[in-house]
């Protein structure tokens, strides 16, 4: 089943408003599609005093306002946040810690070769600029 939030421009990937934690910028242009991927990855209490390793995919998401249930990172689907920075708003903060957000894709490099690239975007304003410097996602702009 094809994601209906990703546009497909001649095998290129173009943001949409449905994908506000996909940063901007020319590296979606020789990104794999399906490869572009942003993921908020933290430790969440488990309300047992354990800290638990916990992830989710934010990149589809709109508006979320994500919590910490029992030590995982979940949607409340009740409740909506506006994305005013790559950090998820909602209640999980308070009880997580190593909260970063990470950007995923595979990112052609001069010839034909693909290669993985990952980039902490936890602390770039949603202005920030992307690009593909060989196969690695770099900041072009802030």
């Amino acid at each position: 089943m094809k994601n209906k939030n990703k546009l497909h421009v001649a095998g290129e990937f173009t943001q949409t408003v449905d994908q506000p934690f996909v940063p901007n910028g020319s590296f979606k242009q020789t990104a794999k599609p399906e490869s572009i991927l942003v993921k908020l990855e933290c430790e969440c209490n488990d309300n047992n005093g354990n800290w638990k390793k916990s992830s989710l995919d934010i990149t589809n998401l709109k508006d979320p306002f994500v919590i910490n249930y029992y030590g995982s990172l979940e949607i409340d689907p009740n409740t909506t946040a506006p994305v005013r920075s790559f950090i998820p708003d909602g209640s999980y903060i308070v009880s997580a810690r190593n909260i970063k957000v990470t950007l995923y894709a595979e990112l052609k490099k001069r010839g034909k070769d693909y290669k993985n690239s990952t980039l902490n975007i936890t602390n770039l304003p949603l202005s920030a600029e992307i690009c593909n410097d060989n196969g690695d996602l770099k900041v072009v702009h802030l």
